[in-house]
C-alpha cells in the first residue's frame, strides 16, 4: 500500500492544498491512512489537512483531527506570526500557494540536497520559535512568536504609525537602550518633549510591541515602554507601561525596555 508521505511528495507544480485527485490511491477511505499532526501541544494538535482541534478530537486509529476548523488564522497576524502553535501550522498551509512551495521546499540547512517531503513538514518547522525571536536569550519579542513568513520573526520594532488626529505626528516603536531623539533620526524625523503624551496609549503599545493583558503604570521619564520578560507584580509575560504623573522627555532611555516614541518632522 502506497504510504501517506509517497502520496504526499509533490514534484512542484501541483497545488500543495489540493488534495483531489483520480488516481486510485487518492480514492481510498479516511481510515485507509495515517495523518501527519503536531504533538508538542498541551491543549491542541494541527494535522495536515490544515485542521486544528483539541486533543479529546483526535482520531486515535489516523491521527487526524475528526472536527475542527480548517486552515485557521485567528490567532495570526497578516505578517504570518501567530500567539498559538497550532493555528500557525493551520495557517501556514492554509497560505500555502504553489509558488511558495516551489521556493520554500529546500531545506536552508541543506542546499542542492534536503528537501521538506510535504508542506506539512516545511509549515511544522518553520512554526516553530527561533532567535530571531527572543530578546536578551530569555524572553520572546512578541506574543505573536510563532512564524510561517520568510523572516521568522514579526515585523520590525521600528514599525511606524501615522497619528489619527495629528497627522503631523508619527508613532515609532524604539529598540531596547535606544532613546525618542536616536529612535526618531532613525526614521528621519525629530522628538519633542510636548508630543511624548500622545504615546501614552495602551493599544498603541499593544500593536506595536504584542504585550498582553493590562497595561501597568510607572514614572520613570521614559515610559510609555515596554519590558520583555516576567513582571514581578502582573505575572505577565509581555508588560507594557504606561507613563503617570510628570512628563516624559525624549533623552531618557533604559536598558531593559523598549520606548515608545513620538516623533515630528
Amino acid at each position: 500500500m502506497e504510504s501517506k508521505r509517497a502520496k504526499w511528495t509533490l514534484t512542484g507544480d501541483e497545488d500543495p492544498r489540493d488534495r483531489s485527485t483520480t488516481s486510485p490511491a487518492h480514492q481510498r477511505t479516511r481510515r485507509s491512512f495515517q495523518c501527519q499532526s503536531t504533538a508538542s501541544g498541551s491543549n491542541y494538535i494541527a494535522d495536515d489537512e490544515g485542521k486544528v482541534c483539541n486533543w479529546m478530537d483526535r482520531d486515535p486509529n489516523t491521527a487526524c483531527c475528526r472536527s475542527g476548523e480548517k486552515y485557521t488564522c485567528g490567532r495570526c497576524t497578516e505578517e504570518g506570526c501567530c500567539d498559538v502553535y497550532e493555528q500557525c501550522v493551520s495557517c501556514c498551509l492554509g497560505r500555502m500557494e504553489p509558488s511558495e512551495w516551489n521556493d520554500r521546499r529546500q531545506l536552508p540547512s541543506r542546499p542542492g540536497v534536503g528537501k521538506w517531503n510535504t508542506p506539512f513538514e516545511l509549515c511544522n518547522n518553520v512554526c516553530r520559535t527561533n532567535a530571531n525571536m527572543t530578546v536578551h536569550e530569555n524572553a520572546y519579542r512578541s506574543a505573536f512568536r510563532f512564524c510561517f513568513n520568510h523572516t521568522g520573526r514579526h515585523p520590525s520594532r521600528t514599525q511606524q504609525e501615522s497619528n489619527t488626529i495629528d497627522p503631523t505626528i508619527t508613532f515609532v516603536a524604539g529598540v531596547t537602550g535606544q532613546n525618542c531623539d536616536d529612535a526618531c533620526q532613525k526614521v528621519k524625523k525629530k522628538c519633542q518633549d510636548d508630543i511624548l503624551e500622545q504615546a501614552n496609549d495602551c493599544s498603541l503599545l499593544r500593536r506595536h510591541f504584542g504585550c498582553t493583558g493590562k497595561c501597568s503604570f510607572g514614572r520613570s521619564p521614559w515610559m510609555p515602554a515596554f519590558a520583555p520578560g516576567n513582571h514581578p507584580h502582573e505575572r505577565e509575560e509581555y508588560v507594557c507601561t504606561l507613563r503617570m504623573g510628570s512628563r516624559s522627555d525624549c533623552s531618557s532611555m533604559s536598558f531593559n525596555s523598549d520606548r515608545m516614541c513620538a516623533c515630528k518632522g
